[in-house]
């Protein structure tokens, strides 16, 4: 049996309910991403494209936009928090 004090040395160790949408692959895609780019960057390249679509949209916007502009949101304060728990959980990282 492996030491429990030397696995939670080694690896950040999680526990997730059976059913979440959280696999591990699902996981290594996030760290992905967030490996290319810094939350708040990512936060920041999502609102710039969602103007130029408000903008180059507005005499028209799509019968869905309120769906569109939910979800925006939703995906622009999941990057706010992440970027904000990445500045408490690694603060010697300067969050490029």
């Amino acid at each position: 049996m492996p030491d429990i004090d030397h696995l939670y040395r080694e690896y950040k160790v999680i526990a997730l309910p059976r059913d979440t949408h959280l696999t591990p692959v699902f996981l290594e895609k996030l760290d992905g991403l967030l490996e290319s780019a810094p939350a708040h960057e990512l936060r920041e390249d999502l609102l710039e494209i969602y103007h130029a679509y408000l903008i180059h949209e507005h005499p028209a916007l799509p019968l869905h936009f309120e769906k569109l502009a939910t979800h925006i949101h939703l995906l622009i304060d999941f990057l706010g928090s992440v970027d904000r728990v990445s500045k408490t959980e690694f603060p010697s990282e300067e969050n490029q």
